[in-house]
């Protein structure tokens, strides 16, 4: 693969939410395996259903709809350093394996030149400490459905 021989740094930038929403006009998904339903069910103190109630279960994966004026159910503004426009993750300890893999999901890493688009997106790719765990992150992610931002 391309990446092995690369050093890669990623970072989450501070207040960007760019990876949990999508452009104007756009449509995408938040995708939980069991295991994520069960750990979110734990820090959210609800019954494992919660999650499959409100959202369609397809296969083994539940998805949670994102739309250009609907951002992921669990992103909230909260305001950092007073700025009430600031969004965060409200599960960030125990999120989904897919948004605790971003931006190394197998879409993204077929190619240095998808690599290099998504970084045009995210401005955490290129910043940070050198990510040595590229394969883990992207074998906790190869059999959820769909990863396309």
């Amino acid at each position: 693969m391309w990446y092995h021989d690369k050093e890669l740094k990623f970072e989450c930038q501070e207040g960007c939410s760019k990876c949990c929403e999508v452009e104007s006009g756009e449509y995408g998904h938040v995708s939980f395996h069991h295991t994520d339903v069960e750990r979110l069910s734990v820090q959210e103190r609800k019954e494992v259903i919660w999650l499959g109630r409100a959202n369609t279960k397809k296969h083994e994966y539940w998805e949670v709809p994102i739309t250009w004026n609907s951002p992921c159910m669990f992103l909230e503004n909260y305001a950092a350093d007073g700025d009430p426009d600031i969004n965060g993750c409200n599960v960030h300890n125990v999120k989904p394996k897919p948004c605790a893999a971003y931006p190394f999901w197998p879409v993204v890493m077929e190619s240095e030149e998808a690599w290099n688009k998504e970084a045009e997106f995210c401005p955490g790719i290129g910043k940070g400490d050198v990510i040595i765990d590229v394969q883990e992150r992207l074998d906790s992610v190869k059999d959820y459905p769909n990863l396309e931002r």
